[in-house]
């Protein structure tokens, strides 16, 4: 830092030319990131167009893959509730033998003729009944056996679609077999009565709805497994494609470098991914570099030009300031004229400087008038604090005579009354504690616990009891106060009959922990929320302002809950450090809390 700090100072006692200089190199510095990151500006644009031709044409075709694989979801369901496949299935499944059950059976196997020369994507249909006869159709050589724990899926499924991917090995490559456990509709207890499994054609979709042409590649996967590579090769690319690739990125592969983009469906979480050689289509991206090269070259060239001129324009006006600068220490002020007389005729920073100077110089003899009206301003205001101060105390002079004249007349209920009021009012009158004992917190909430007792009469039943060791801790003043003001006010007012509040108090250690309880209506979880994070508009601003009172004073681990249910009451618990006189560290200034 000292060194970088000696250098700063070094630049500053420099002349004007050999900041220019250095100038200069920093202009040429820039020009040279300027141009490599119009290169790399270039090269990302044409990336960038490139992935949405991509992307565009990828969305297109997975769009269509995925309409084509549903049309396969639905054809299985259109297999597995159609009335003959049932009556067939089911006259299997109760008669195995029989003239009827081997019409059926024929009857059958025609018909999954029929329905397989409707479909264009499916490599074979395979329908096997509960006595585990397999009725095939197709031609995609021999019938994929399904494992155990692909049968236990197709079962948990109940007779809904379930996609079996079998991922590939050196004998042959992943299929994707779409399978549905078939029940009997027509039976209560849905019982199954057969199995319909049939393989799907990707590479026959993938041509069909995605265009390859020009060395272009295409990797299906789903679930993290590969569905389809349109080349072994590719095959082999695809671990480092789910790691490496999100939307799209360049790889390095053995055939050269390759655009590699990413296109995620929400069907059935199938992916799709498409390559495209890079090298051939951006062979002629060195041109445009070079051109970069020459332009930043013409750069540097004008800006030497231009920072000669620059010098020249600079220095002249900055000398003619300074003399006149020197002119103000000798006590010769050159006030008279406009801001522009005599000085720079342009509006930059030195012709700038130049007019402020100028109006500095103005302003200063006007502060000698300014000083004086400031001391008659000085003068006002403190009349009017004195006139501040003199209002509050007048109000508590006119409330203890209000009380001798309740007393004297034996108003009783007036005269506490008043007293309760004054003391609430003197207290909150001293405005230069902001933390006071918790012995003068719990007073200020008797006082205006007997004011609200006049007003309820005996439906406000209040009870208090804290450790006498935590008397004298310290609190916010104003922290308790607005919690027995919201009880009375969002449970007293809402309930019919006696309602009792509870203040406990309890030392735990160095910690302390105050509950206000009332078996008032309660609120909703939702509520709590609301209160403590909600806007301010929830009107449950006092509690809010607490919360954050005390985790800005004491930190995050203190604060206070709301424990509350709807009908069974509302308890709200602070937490906080039982700190003794003259250890409680400054609190921050926030306004005390309001109830409400």
């Amino acid at each position: 830092m000292e060194r970088l700090r000696r250098l700063g100072q070094r630049y500053r006692d420099l002349k004007i030319r050999d900041k220019m200089v250095l100038a200069f190199s920093a202009l040429l510095v820039v020009y040279t990131l300027i141009g490599v990151l119009l290169v790399e500006a270039v090269t990302w644009y044409g990336n960038a167009k490139l992935f949405e031709e991509a992307s565009g044409e990828l969305n297109v075709g997975s769009s269509i893959i995925n309409s084509e694989l549903r049309r396969i979801e639905d054809f299985s369901f259109q297999i597995m509730a159609d009335d003959s496949v049932q009556a067939a299935l089911v006259q299997i499944a109760d008669h195995p033998e029989g003239y009827d059950t081997f019409v059926r059976r024929d009857a059958l196997f025609k018909q999954l003729i029929t329905l397989f020369q409707d479909s264009r994507y499916l490599g074979y249909i395979d329908l096997q009944s509960a006595d585990g006869t397999h009725f095939t159709v197709g031609n995609d050589g021999a019938v994929l056996d399904l494992e155990p724990a692909e049968l236990a899926q197709i079962r948990d499924a109940r007779g809904g679609h379930v996609w079996i991917l079998r991922p590939g090995s050196p004998s042959f490559a992943p299929a994707l077999v779409s399978a549905r456990e078939i029940r009997d509709k027509n039976s209560l207890s849905l019982r199954p009565i057969g199995l319909l499994s049939m393989k799907v054609d990707v590479d026959r979709l993938a041509h069909t709805y995605i265009e390859l042409s020009g060395g272009k590649e295409i990797v299906i996967a789903r679930s993290g497994a590969l569905v389809y590579a349109s080349s072994p090769e590719v095959a082999t690319l695809y671990p480092k494609l789910a790691r490496d690739v999100n939307t799209w990125r360049i790889l390095d592969t053995a055939r050269g470098r390759v655009f590699a983009t990413h296109l995620g469906t929400r069907y059935a979480g199938f992916d799709y991914y498409t390559l495209i050689p890079y090298d051939a289509m951006f062979s002629g991206l060195w041109k445009v570099k070079a051109a970069c090269i020459v332009a930043d070259i013409l750069l540097c060239l004008v800006s030497l030009w231009l920072i000669r001129r620059l010098a020249a324009g600079l220095t002249r006006p900055l000398e003619e300031l300074t003399g006149q600068m020197k002119q103000v220490q000798t006590g010769d002020w050159p006030l008279a004229g406009p801001d522009t007389d005599g000085g720079p005729s342009g509006a930059d920073e030195i012709g700038q400087l130049y007019v402020n100077f100028h109006r500095m110089l103005r302003r200063i003899d006007q502060l000698v008038e300014e000083n004086y009206v400031q001391k008659l301003w000085a003068k006002e205001a403190e009349f009017q604090a004195l006139q501040a101060q003199i209002h509050p105390h007048f109000l508590y002079n006119t409330l203890n005579s209000i009380n001798w004249l309740a007393k004297i007349n034996r108003q009783h209920t007036i005269s506490r009354m008043v007293e309760a009021l004054g003391a609430m009012f003197r207290s909150l009158m001293d405005r230069e504690r902001t933390i006071i004992p918790l012995a003068e917190e719990l007073a200020l909430v008797r006082n205006y616990l007997t004011i609200q007792e006049v007003r309820f009469g005996a439906r406000l039943q209040c009870d208090i009891r804290v450790d006498d060791g935590m008397l004298d801790c310290q609190i916010p003043k104003l922290t308790l106060q607005p919690l027995v003001e919201n009880a009375i006010k969002h449970g007293l007012e809402r309930v019919v009959g006696t309602f009792h509040i509870r203040i406990r108090g309890r030392l735990h250690g160095e910690e302390m922990t105050l509950t206000v309880s009332d078996d008032g209506p309660g609120m909703a979880q939702e509520v709590i929320q609301r209160v403590l994070e909600g806007p301010e508009a929830s009107g449950k601003i006092g509690l809010r302002n607490i919360q954050q009172r005390l985790k800005s004073r004491y930190g995050e681990r203190y604060g206070l809950t709301i424990r509350a249910q709807p009908g069974k009451g509302t308890a709200v618990t602070l937490r906080l450090p039982c700190q003794k006189a003259g250890l409680a560290v400054t609190e921050p200034q926030v306004p005390p809390p309001t109830g409400g």
